[in-house]
């Protein structure tokens, strides 16, 4: 599952962040202006900070097996659609909503739990490994790691072992 989860948001990312190469093939294609082109993009980054807690609420309501699937299947679909684009307004909407909403699904899931996970693993091995005193910097990192393991029932497994 979690390799699974992984490919899926390793895919994602790599579709979402390489806009700038179709950018120029818009540009030749359509005529368009990189401004209006990039448009798009800029929709793409509103609707990600904007969703996140939308999907955040998704992930604790459908689990994350579900989320993998809906956020896969919205950037499938909208990849799958943008083969058929012949206006702006097509790739606004393709890309910077269905696509976005899809890979933000991804995300959430694997990524967030991920980068919490090596966060403590790295907080738990500097207070065994180092004799300095951490100040109240290090002490805030491991008291949040601990009550990360009360909640958060995605990565919970991951780092609570890791304590």
């Amino acid at each position: 599952m979690l390799g699974g989860a992984f490919t899926a948001f390793t895919v994602s990312a790599g579709m979402m962040h390489s806009y700038a190469v179709y950018l120029v093939a818009f540009i030749e294609e359509f005529g368009w202006g990189r401004a209006e082109t990039s448009v798009a993009y800029s929709v793409s980054q509103l609707v990600a900070g904007f969703s996140s807690p939308f999907v955040g609420a998704l992930v604790d309501r459908l689990g994350p097996r579900r989320l993998l699937l809906l956020g896969g299947g919205l950037l499938v679909l909208g990849l799958a659609l943008s083969a058929y684009v012949t206006a702006l307004w097509q790739i606004i909407v393709l890309y910077g909503v269905v696509m976005t909403v899809g890979a933000n699904c991804l995300g959430l899931v694997v990524f967030v739990p991920l980068l919490s996970a090596i966060s403590c693993a790295i907080a738990a091995w500097r207070s065994r490994s180092s004799s300095r005193p951490t100040g109240s910097a290090g002490r805030s990192r491991r008291r949040s790691c601990s009550w990360g393991c009360r909640g958060s029932a995605g990565a919970r497994p991951i780092w609570c072992r890791l304590r």
